[in-house]
């Protein structure tokens, strides 16, 4: 689903269609799976924070984790700066949930 493409021009990342219909049947489980381990219920987790995919991605992820459309609001105002400054993402990312505006953060 994701992988690498290295040639003369360098080195670029490939990412599947596939992703996000993987993402959305998947991720659910597997994050049930996590909270269970540690005697957490999903109606504990007051936000959840998710370095932002495409926006198929983040839908898919909102499907997943049974969240309301938008309510991963954050991740979506992220991804126009990851489209300019692939560097930037996770450090603005952060700074961003974790500002006092942010509903559900928590420090």
């Amino acid at each position: 689903m994701m992988g690498w493409n290295v040639d003369d021009t360098g080195l670029g990342v490939i990412f599947d269609r596939a992703i996000p219909p993987f993402a959305a049947q998947n991720l659910g489980l597997a994050v049930t799976g996590i909270l269970r381990r540690h005697e957490i219920q999903v109606n504990d987790v007051d936000r959840c924070v998710c370095l932002p995919g495409g926006g198929k991605v983040v839908r898919a992820l909102e499907v997943a984790l049974s969240l309301d459309e938008g309510a991963l609001d954050h991740e979506r105002n992220v991804r126009p700066i990851a489209a300019t400054c692939p560097r930037r993402p996770p450090c603005s990312f952060w700074t961003n949930w974790r500002s006092p505006n942010c509903p559900g953060a928590r420090f």
